[in-house]
């Protein structure tokens, strides 16, 4: 059972989302969601690193499997999201090393070079990408960079947007749900159904996800 203040912030950012003319769920509130799934540790085995890592670890797994029959559909013989996947699964229970990690991606930056930049397919790839950077080094704003970009803030935080920050710095949610709407902000119907499936379902997961 998901405690109350991540409820709470659950809530908080289904009412902005319901009042945003995209149903969009931005950065700021995302960040606050995450922030409630619990701490970061610095440790290198990441079988031991926190729970709260574990947990935002899954979190982007969910998100990719969401869209990835996107990437299906235009790629029946291409692994690469699966692929993903199961090295998220593996990292998440610490058994595998960074090395595959990175060379993952790499395949991903020399695949994405013949896509168009605001595709479904460039956006799943993307999801992955941004997925196994914070498999290794967390959400950006967890990171020493990303504090220091919150202290500086002189709005609340759930006020922060997306283009505050490198799009390259994203969670895999903002270009897992562009790719859901076929395009970033070009449905807010779909934005709707996707944010509300983070909200009710892939965030309570990812925290039950561990004890």
């Amino acid at each position: 059972m998901i405690p109350s203040k991540l409820k709470n912030v659950i809530e908080s950012a289904r009412k902005a989302m319901i009042n945003d003319e995209e149903n969009w769920i931005y950065l700021g509130h995302r960040y606050l969601i995450c922030r409630e799934l619990g701490p970061n540790t610095n440790y290198s085995n990441f079988s031991l690193k926190a729970f709260g890592l574990r947990r935002r670890t899954y979190l982007q797994m969910l998100c990719i499997k969401k869209v990835m029959h996107l990437w299906q559909k235009e790629f029946p013989n291409n692994e690469m999201p699966a692929e993903t996947i199961s090295l998220l699964e593996k990292y998440f229970i610490g058994h595998a090393s960074p090395d595959p990690k990175l060379s993952k991606s790499g395949k991903y930056y020399e695949f994405m070079t013949f896509l168009e930049g605001d595709n479904p397919v460039y956006l799943v790839a993307n999801a992955c990408i941004s997925s196994l950077r914070i498999a290794e080094h967390d959400e950006f704003l967890f990171t020493d960079e990303g504090k220091e970009i919150l202290k500086q803030l002189d709005y609340p935080v759930e006020d922060l947007l997306d283009g505050e920050i490198d799009v390259d710095l994203l969670d895999a949610s903002y270009s897992a749900c562009g790719a859901y709407e076929n395009g970033l902000f070009n449905s807010p119907t779909l934005s709707l159904e996707f944010w509300t499936w983070y909200l009710d379902e892939a965030v309570p997961k990812a925290y039950e996800s561990v004890d």
